[in-house]
């Protein structure tokens, strides 16, 4: 028999008024703190709420929020990282997380997390995410790190990497925010509550995603009649051609890569076919390989273009204009018949590939940095180069050093610097294919 009739009872209400209690005192100091500030969370509760239900309105109000202190937004269509906050949730004692994603207008979203490392995927259709700084994020304790992915084309990423499993508890789009709340779960439960939604590909598709290795295009400029740049016997056709075996080793012996050149030989090929044999052979990366030459032999270093149609320098759109020059050597080009859809289209995807192909660049930079140091023209540039009208392929022309500067053609024309070049470059790439950089692609 029941030593104590009703014992489970009393235990349970026992239980109920400890709780109650504790939340009342809880409670208490909360608003007690809360009434120190001024403004709104100071005021009295209306209609003689309670303390505790006051102060759950004002945790959650716009003036507690950490969202609510952001920056003046940017232009429409832009994230930045000053606009995204996590914070711990109180009222969840440490077991939630709230968190903001400043947006200029409300946007349709979708939102998953993955195992293995835990993140959380937030998708935001219609944004960009060119120029956004994890660095400036406000993070509690429990999300390690954010940071701005590939997405599939019309969608901005962002990932959030959890230090424990968070699963979505609500998430909610308002004029300015995209607020989410993400309650601690167990790992079972967090991997079973995970994966993308139907038809919704992750990641960049990179290495180690999908099990094959990435596709990348390199473009050994120039070649057969056309020399490009000359200098005390040595021609570009052949420093490129020569600097891109030994690129395309080293990157075959990461495991991470396969790779294909748009030339083998002293052939030549008009511009345009080079841009669409990286296009019909689904490449991820599209890397035009040059040197330069011009009259001043001082200058000397590396540089990395971009396309752009204005160009970020008269010099930079000299340069382009030489380049473009190279189908003259194959004879005159006959254009075929205007196409408005199919240029507007590839207006659309160039614009996608834009971020990525920046970010291709600023990794054969890095690379090439390691094994020159610094150089006297801008490391990043852009101009309106054709081999760079790959509209759906993160696209960049490396351009190893000047063939006028003794210095860079010595290095130029030697095995060993090229490997070293090589070898370096290829790390930065497995970096930046790592990070997110290819496009993703259905």
């Amino acid at each position: 028999p029941d030593p104590c009739p009703g014992g489970g009872a009393k235990v349970l209400e026992l239980g109920f008024i400890f709780r109650a209690l504790a939340a009342g005192l809880y409670a208490s100091l909360c608003a007690g703190f809360l009434a120190l500030a001024p403004g709104p969370a100071s005021a009295a509760p209306p209609g003689g709420a309670s303390p505790w239900a006051a102060m759950a309105e004002t945790a959650r109000s716009d003036e507690a929020w950490p969202g609510a202190g952001h920056a003046p937004l940017p232009r429409p269509g832009q994230l930045r990282g000053d606009q995204v906050a996590v914070k711990r949730n109180l009222l969840g004692f440490g077991w939630s997380l709230d968190a903001s994603i400043g947006v200029a207008a409300a946007v349709p979203f979708r939102v998953f997390t993955l195992t293995e490392p835990p993140r959380i995927v937030v998708d935001l259709e219609g944004l960009g995410v060119s120029g956004f700084d994890p660095g400036k994020a406000r993070l509690a304790r429990g999300v390690t790190a954010v940071r701005a992915v590939p997405a599939p084309p019309g969608w901005a990423r962002l990932v959030f990497e959890l230090a424990r499993p968070f699963a979505l508890e609500t998430a909610e789009m308002r004029a300015g925010e995209l607020r989410l709340t993400l309650g601690r779960v167990g790992a079972e439960e967090f991997a079973a509550r995970s994966g993308p939604p139907p038809g919704v590909v992750v990641g960049g598709q990179g290495p180690g995603e999908t099990g094959q290795p990435l596709l990348i295009v390199i473009d050994p400029g120039h070649g057969g009649i056309d020399p490009g740049a000359f200098r005390d016997g040595v021609a570009e056709k052949d420093v490129v051609l020569a600097f891109s075996g030994e690129l395309r080793a080293a990157l075959a012996a990461t495991g991470r890569f396969r790779v294909e050149m748009t030339r083998e030989t002293d052939t030549f090929l008009p511009l345009a076919d080079r841009a669409t044999l990286a296009r019909s052979l689904g490449a991820r990366a599209f890397v035009s390989v040059h040197v330069n030459a011009i009259e001043d032999a001082r200058a000397r270093g590396g540089i990395v273009f971009t396309l752009s149609e204005g160009g970020s320098s008269s010099e930079a759109r000299r340069r382009a204009a030489v380049e473009n020059r190279a189908d003259a050597a194959g004879g005159p080009f006959i254009p075929g018949a205007a196409d408005p859809v199919g240029s507007a289209l590839e207006s659309v995807l160039r614009t996608e590939a834009q971020a990525r192909s920046i970010e291709l660049a600023r990794a054969l930079s890095d690379g090439l940095a390691r094994v020159i140091g610094g150089g006297t023209q801008a490391p990043l540039q852009s101009a309106n180069f054709q081999v760079l009208r790959v509209p759906d392929v993160p696209a960049a022309l490396l351009e190893l050093g000047f063939l006028s500067n003794a210095a860079d053609r010595a290095n130029l024309v030697s095995p060993e610097w090229r490997a070293r070049a090589a070898r370096a470059i290829a790390a930065e790439l497995v970096a930046w294919a790592e990070s997110g950089g290819p496009l993703t692609r259905k």
